[in-house]
């Protein structure tokens, strides 16, 4: 996120699923279904998103866009 960015969670969803030991970034998919909904007030946001499941998205909208 850059300086003075203001970003909204304005929704998440996550099926329950079992742990494991390995660390978030070492994982090759996702470990259950998910749906994360951002609101990009302000500002700017760069982001790293692994290929998702069908059941899953990851929206970030915008003034401008979604």
């Amino acid at each position: 996120m850059g300086e003075n960015t203001k970003l909204v969670l304005t929704a998440l969803y996550q099926k329950s699923f079992k742990g494991t030991n390995l660390k978030a970034g070492d994982l090759k998919k996702e470990v259950s279904p998910s749906q994360i909904v951002l609101n990009l007030e302000k500002g700017n946001l760069v982001v790293e998103a692994r290929k998702l499941s069908k059941q899953s998205y990851f929206l970030i909208s915008t003034k401008v866009a979604h």
